[in-house]
């Protein structure tokens, strides 16, 4: 690791209908992950997922276990926590937890796991890491101009951070935020 490099925190799609996904992380930042379109990170928005028709959908047992709000992420610097949102409980660096999960990101990437198939890993990157990540990333379906439409101030989709890259309709969050878990 190089002295003076700012690291910034980014959430990968690992595995299931988000892998592949990409998003820049603010710091710090407090963000919702599930199924629901009103959080910040909806796995309903992930290209995979659109790509499919309404009844390969309904078909998506182990993707319909994940929570409409599964989890809250926040990020301060090199700390993570996680605040398990879920009746079903979620899993961080296989240990399952039902309330809350620190996690020193300095120490390495934590792989979030929602169900048995749906995982997403965080971890801190330089800007030069999150260029290389951009071009494994293949933009959204019809999208060829820059969007206008907000994102979230806590996310931005990695195809919006690089100069000159095409910035993604990836939806803002629309709802409330909840209160954390004690």
């Amino acid at each position: 690791m190089l002295r003076g490099v700012a690291k910034v925190p980014v959430l990968i799609g690992s595995t299931g209908m988000v892998a592949g996904e990409a998003f820049v992380l603010n710091d710090p930042c407090d963000v919702v992950i599930g199924r629901s379109r009103s959080c910040e990170v909806s796995l309903q928005s992930a290209q995979r997922y659109q790509a499919l028709g309404e009844d390969e959908r309904a078909r998506l047992d182990d993707f319909n276990s994940v929570s409409r709000r599964h989890v809250r992420l926040t990020v301060v610097g090199a700390r993570a926590r996680l605040d398990n949102l879920s009746q079903a409980g979620t899993v961080c660096n296989e240990q399952r937890f039902d309330r809350v999960f620190d996690v020193d990101l300095a120490s390495g990437p934590a792989v979030i796991r929602l169900s048995a198939n749906e995982s997403l890993t965080l971890a801190l990157a330089d800007k030069e890491q999150i260029g290389e990540m951009l071009a494994k990333t293949r933009p959204l379906p019809g999208v060829d101009a820059p969007s206008i439409t907000p994102l979230s101030s806590s996310i931005r989709r990695t195809v919006d951070v690089v100069e000159g890259a095409k910035q993604s309709t990836w939806p803002s969050r629309g709802g409330e935020a909840g209160s954390s878990p004690g």
